[in-house]
């Protein structure tokens, strides 16, 4: 079973923060959290999938001190790492016709937060 840790999104990219700031400052937070999970992921990304499609993605979102997270809104803490993945083609999209079901588990790391994909 593919695993992929990446760090946990910036404050900027959580849905609650996202809706009150501008579009830019967004755009900056997405882009810059992109090329942060590219550089950790381009040497060691051979996970390149041709299927059999759909998948059953276990999403486990570690958070660290102070940090707080519904399980609604893991989906919302995910959609980054997701997004990055779909650009380096670890699968051709992150719709439910390639990722479905998706489970999601939320814990606690105080040392070392981290999103982790399981597929």
């Amino acid at each position: 079973m593919p695993t992929i840790i990446l760090p946990l999104p910036p404050d900027a990219l959580r849905v609650n923060r996202a809706l009150g700031q501008h579009w830019a400052n967004t755009r900056r937070a997405k882009l810059s959290y992109e090329m942060e999970c590219a550089s950790m992921l381009r040497a060691p990304l051979t996970v390149h999938m041709e299927g059999p499609w759909p998948v059953h993605i276990h999403i486990t979102i570690w958070l660290g001190k102070g940090q707080r997270c519904d399980l609604v809104d893991a989906g919302t803490w995910a959609k980054p790492a997701w997004d990055v993945l779909t650009r380096l083609k670890v699968w051709p999209d992150d719709g439910s016709k390639y990722l479905c079901p998706a489970t999601f588990y939320v814990d606690r790391d105080r040392a070392n937060p981290r999103i982790e994909l399981r597929w």
